[in-house]
């Protein structure tokens, strides 16, 4: 609990000091920084040589097998820290840091890779009661708006996105999310959804505290019951 308060005040402070622009502009919480992937060298443009060489250029390219692009590092490290199960429970909180509805609520998050070759991964929650569950789904993928580190800790950003989609409650839809996840333990991690409305002002903070489902219990959820 100190370790989700710590977050959260450190998410809240960070999100009042984001400086947005107007409104017709894209909107990001992250500092421009150097890519974590590799460097794609693929139409690359010319190579200058010194001035003392014969005067021509050389064009440096990388042919990979069946012209498949170089899996991005960062996306290696989300899949094997990321991909599986999650039960968890989510806690609802408003721009002056006080608790709003509907306060909490639990929920199970299904992360699954996509095609082989493919950066992008499918993620499926459901919440609500057995008989009547919420179940959203979205597509992460590696491109710009997704950055992972080493322990498996990502964050990512997107647009017009529902408080049903987010964390399977009932609620409005924001202009723009900033969502990333703290790594405790390849077990546990917390995750925190930052969000804005249309006006790019800061309307509501969500912290996920999530638990890994084993692939043991995770079998024997999907397992029909034994016959008496």
């Amino acid at each position: 609990k100190m370790l989700v308060k710590q977050l959260f005040l450190a998410v809240f402070f960070c999100a009042q000091a984001v400086a947005f622009h107007s409104v017709g502009k894209t909107l990001s919480a992250r500092k421009p920084q150097a890519s974590l992937g590799c460097h794609r060298l693929i139409g690359a443009s010319p190579i200058a040589m010194p001035k003392s060489w014969p005067k021509q250029t050389v064009q440096l390219r990388m042919q990979w097998k069946n012209n498949e692009e170089l899996p991005d590092p960062q996306w290696l490290t989300f899949t094997s820290k990321n991909i599986g199960r999650w039960k968890g429970r989510a806690l609802h909180l408003s721009d002056t840091g006080e608790y709003t509805e509907p306060w909490s609520n639990d929920y199970m998050l299904d992360i699954a890779e996509l095609d082989s070759g493919v950066q992008s991964a499918k993620q499926r929650l459901t919440a609500g009661n057995i008989t009547n569950p919420i179940v959203s789904q979205h597509v992460i993928a590696s491109n710009d708006e997704f950055s992972c580190s080493d322990d498996g800790s990502f964050s990512l950003d997107r647009n017009l996105i529902s408080l049903s989609d987010l964390a399977g409650m009932p609620g409005e839809t924001y202009r723009f999310c900033i969502d990333f996840s703290i790594a405790i333990s390849h077990f546990e991690r917390v995750r925190c959804a930052v969000l804005y409305d249309f006006k790019s002002r800061l309307t509501r903070i969500v912290v996920f505290e999530e638990q890994r489902v084993s692939k043991k219990a995770t079998a024997a959820a999907a397992a029909p019951p034994a016959p008496r």
